[in-house]
């Protein structure tokens, strides 16, 4: 009982095989590939980390008072003009209070 099969479904047969075949290939060499797998779940994290960070900033923002938001600006555009001097008030503050910390 030998079924006969035109040439064309044989030859689209063959075709769709060597394209599972491709495509199983494709899988199994990624899964063998440690390094790219953890590059991949690390960019995953960091755009999710980032994300989240940015929602939170943009919240804390609408939050702040108008005069507290203003405070801030003057505090950012003044280390920008005076970046030694906001650095060495940085680091005044800094061993001040790890000073009381040791008492």
């Amino acid at each position: 009982m030998s079924s006969e099969r035109d040439p064309e479904t044989i030859q689209d047969d063959i075709e769709q095989t060597r394209e599972a075949l491709g495509d199983t290939a494709a899988a199994l060499g990624y899964k063998s590939d440690v390094k790219a797998r953890a590059g991949d779940r690390v960019s995953e994290t960091k755009e999710r980390i980032t994300g989240a960070a940015e929602d939170a900033a943009a919240k804390a923002h609408d939050a702040m008072p108008s005069s507290a938001r203003d405070g801030a600006q003057k505090a950012r555009d003044l280390v920008r003009q005076q970046p030694i001097a906001a650095a060495a008030v940085a680091a005044f503050v800094v061993g001040v209070v790890v000073g009381r910390r040791r008492r």
